[in-house]
């Protein structure tokens, strides 16, 4: 029961949320894997900013602050980086929304994109902006890596930076994201033992995108008709 919930995740999706996501994988998604750059992308600078963050976090004290952001950028920018740019919303990304510290939600979004996205395309400082970006009320941790696993994956133009900043910041979605969440929650923990952790996360990772790109769709429609 469990291992073809996983498999059909627009069932889940029905379940909890409500909302037709199968259109949106059909119509909208892309899976196709992109090509890597020659040069450092956005996710390897992420990467290598995690890598350098918990380096100097490990040689300080327990009572010593976390690493501030200079020192880290002073040690990234000796590469020249051709994503300099980011660098401000990647660390705040990085600090607020990748999982605690063993940065498990940044593992997984990155395992996921490396496998079924676009690796090498650049998302932006606008998009970054929008997706680090600080909110009232509930982080919607979980949501956000939604978000970012769609960006990688979807067209070019899927998804938008104002797009982001509704959905995170609107009271309508509120809801709907709280149940989304609980049912991600759900789904790992009824997870077929048989599974591996990657196939798990693969699986899971699908469902994401369709229930966050049909949440988005659903607040542009409210948006529209409130127009």
């Amino acid at each position: 029961m469990v291992e073809n919930t996983l498999t059909h995740a627009h069932t889940w999706s029905q379940m909890f949320l409500g909302i037709r996501m199968h259109c949106c994988i059909s119509c909208l998604i892309d899976l196709k894997v992109g090509q890597v750059s020659k040069h450092e992308t956005e996710l390897q600078l992420l990467r290598r900013l995690k890598e350098s963050y918990t380096s100097i976090a490990r040689g300080r004290g327990a009572s010593e602050p976390p690493p501030a952001f200079a020192d880290i950028a002073a040690q990234i920018m000796k590469s020249k980086p051709p994503h300099a740019g980011t660098l401000p919303m990647l660390y705040k990304f990085l600090l607020r929304f990748s999982g605690g510290d063993d940065q498990w939600l940044l593992q997984q979004t990155e395992s996921f994109v490396l496998n079924h996205g676009r690796p090498g395309k650049s998302l932006g400082e606008d998009m970054w902006e929008a997706l680090s970006m600080e909110v009232k009320g509930r982080p919607s941790v979980i949501f956000r890596h939604g978000l970012l696993k769609a960006c990688y994956v979807s067209g070019s133009k899927l998804i938008s930076q104002t797009d982001i900043k509704r959905a995170l910041t609107s009271k309508n979605l509120q809801n709907e994201i709280q149940e989304y969440e609980k049912c991600l929650a759900k789904l790992r923990s009824k997870a077929p033992e048989k599974m591996s952790k990657h196939q798990v996360n693969m699986q899971i990772g699908q469902f994401e995108i369709s229930a966050v790109l049909s949440m988005l769709q659903t607040l542009l429609v409210l948006f529209r008709f409130r127009a």
